[in-house]
């Protein structure tokens, strides 16, 4: 949507003479404005908006569902889902206000955890969300400056990002429009696209996880890339800005999840393919038996689903416990990365904690991991090749150690009571080991 800037004409030097265009004063007509907001924002029984926090986009789009009474809003979305874990129906109702500083302002002042969400500022400890370190929240907004309010469509500014919302009316099941929009995220696997709009020949870049898509294209002999954030719908993606390729307006998708393949809507015409990264596999290719190998040599586990599309678990390492490997949709690897591996007794927890085994030194960072690596071997049997993440920049993971900590702490937080060295701790070791070094891990290897 493009927003006019309206133009000013010369004004003459006799102001002093000139009669009142209007016959109220401004503050009776900025009332009289929010007056007439208010009954816009009841009107329609629910409003679909399409926000795109931060005043890059850097985290892309996201969608509310808002219901206005006189005071207060009622407000449903995807943060429920991809935040809250409290799923589609989940809503959350608190005040609003119609107000003015210069120009008309919609806040949402009161605490609301989806709507305030992206603009939720926390500091050295965990706010709502369980955010830490945001001082500045994730740059979104709780206030908008109101640039148009009609029935079919409200246009909203975020007063520090300066970034566009929209809110349109919403006549559909919001909770079926979130499920939608989740089993769209859950498939959205891809990294890269090619195809055409009008008939122009397109290719670019797609990101999961920042939501931003680009498009490189070359037109009169000249090349061109061009890159926006995107949102997630029930159908697909829509964009914030919106590229002319070929003549035409580039404005949303449909994604189908099979194919992988976006779909122009009915505004503009292409198809693009869209591809997963090279050596990306499917949640489900990581389960079944598999040979496990350290330094200690080749042991049999099996892996079995976790946490949907999430995590994966290692059974076979020890009777005690489990140990959890991260699935990367996006990427779709495996990680290994430290973690609580049970409690001991009620004053101590056992971990594994990053080591590099080389330089002799110990990370109790649980960001300092190791990523998979897919291949298959001559007889085409699924292998994963463990290596540092390179998050930890001056050392590299080659395996683990395990460290004792106070029951309920986390590494970097805790108090370290040391390895898990002794006799009486053996029963917690990783399968052949002898002591609580788990040095070289190398791979695992599908049966």
């Amino acid at each position: 949507m493009i927003v006019a800037a309206a133009t000013v004409p010369a004004l003459s030097s006799c102001l002093i003479s000139q009669k009142d265009v209007f016959d109220e004063d401004p503050a009776t007509r900025m009332t009289e404005y929010l007056a007439d907001v208010k009954n816009v924002l009841k009107s329609n029984d629910t409003w679909i908006m399409y926000y795109f926090p931060h005043e890059k986009q850097d985290y892309g789009g996201t969608i509310n569902f808002l219901s206005f009474t006189d005071e207060e809003v009622t407000a449903a979305g995807e943060v429920s889902n991809s935040v809250l874990k409290k799923g589609s129906a989940y809503t959350e109702t608190s005040l609003y206000k119609l107000t003015t500083d210069n120009g008309p302002v919609l806040s949402f002042d009161t605490k609301n955890s989806i709507i305030q969400y992206w603009g939720t500022p926390s500091g050295t400890s965990k706010n709502l969300y369980g955010d830490t370190g945001l001082y500045q929240g994730h740059r979104g907004d709780f206030e908008f400056t109101i640039i148009e309010a009609q029935k079919d469509i409200i246009v909203l500014k975020g007063k520090r990002s300066g970034v566009y919302a929209f809110m349109q009316p919403f006549d559909g099941d919001y909770v079926e429009y979130l499920d939608k929009m989740e089993a769209i995220k859950s498939s959205f696997v891809i990294s890269r696209h090619s195809g055409t709009i009008g008939t122009t020949e397109v290719k670019g870049d797609v990101s999961f996880e920042d939501r931003q898509i680009s498009f490189n294209y070359t037109e009169g002999g000249q090349e061109y890339t061009f890159q926006t954030g995107f949102a997630f719908t029930d159908k697909g993606i829509m964009l914030y800005y919106n590229p002319v390729i070929g003549g035409q307006t580039v404005t949303d998708f449909d994604f189908n999840t099979d194919t992988f393949v976006l779909t122009s809507s009915d505004k503009f015409t292409g198809t693009l393919q869209g591809a997963t990264p090279d050596g990306w596999l499917r949640y489900e290719d990581f389960i079944g038996d598999f040979s496990f190998t350290y330094t200690k040599g080749t042991f049999d586990v099996t892996i079995e689903q976790g946490e949907y599309r999430k995590t994966l678990l290692v059974k076979g390492i020890n009777s005690k416990y489990d140990v959890v490997l991260n699935y990367n949709l996006n990427k779709g690897i495996v990680s290994l990365m430290p973690q609580r591996l049970g409690n001991y007794d009620s004053s101590l927890d056992i971990w594994i904690v990053g080591w590099d085994n080389k330089a002799g030194y110990v990370s109790y960072s649980t960001t300092v991991g190791m990523d998979g690596t897919n291949s298959f071997t001559e007889d085409d049997k699924l292998r994963v090749t463990f290596s540092d993440n390179k998050v930890w920049k001056s050392y590299n993971v080659r395996g683990y150690l395990l460290r004792l900590f106070v029951a309920g702490s986390t590494p970097a937080s805790g108090t370290n009571n040391g390895n898990a060295s002794a006799s009486k701790y053996k029963n917690w070791w990783f399968v052949g080991a002898t002591n609580h070094q788990v040095a070289d891990i190398t791979s695992l290897t599908k049966k």
